[in-house]
């Protein structure tokens, strides 16, 4: 390769280099040397994020572990019981069993829970609907709160 007096390439082999890497880049497809096409498109490298915030441990919750009246079984998961009139947790399906001898449905009537503690009993009617006819209060509203009381404060 010839170069001018001041070591320089002359206007001629500049040109001729350029011709070969435009020769050479339109030869190339246009993924080649990518391994993703998030590299193709310009999408930035995932990064882990840190935060300055210190992040406070969460709450656990200690139940008890009290037995059930009704079945004499222990009350795995105290959200899912009530209180009785005694100020014991009952299981949801014993509270059930005790709406049902107390309300006694007949063949086309059932028992149903209809929320805050409350059980129905209902009845289709020729439409295909259910009609409430009567409901018992199992556990009232200020239990329930007590109940809410007592969670928070078993929380660690």
């Amino acid at each position: 390769m010839k170069k001018n007096q001041k070591g320089q390439k002359t206007r001629v082999q500049k040109e001729q280099a350029q011709a070969k890497r435009k020769k050479s880049k339109s030869a190339e497809p246009a993924t080649q040397g990518f391994s993703t096409i998030n590299q193709v498109a310009g999408v930035p490298k995932p990064r882990g994020f840190h935060s300055s915030i210190p992040v406070s441990r969460p709450k656990e919750i200690r139940e008890p572990r009290p037995t059930c009246p009704v079945c004499g079984q222990i009350v795995e998961n105290i959200a899912f019981s009530f209180l009785n009139a005694n100020d014991e947790f009952v299981h949801f399906d014993c509270a059930l069993e005790i709406a049902k001898k107390e309300l006694s449905p007949s063949q086309n009537q059932v028992v149903s829970y209809i929320g805050c503690g409350n059980f129905a009993l209902c009845e289709k009617d020729g439409e295909g609907k259910f009609k409430i006819l009567r409901t018992i209060n199992f556990e009232d509203q200020k239990k329930f709160s007590k109940m809410k009381e007592f969670v928070e404060s078993v929380k660690v």
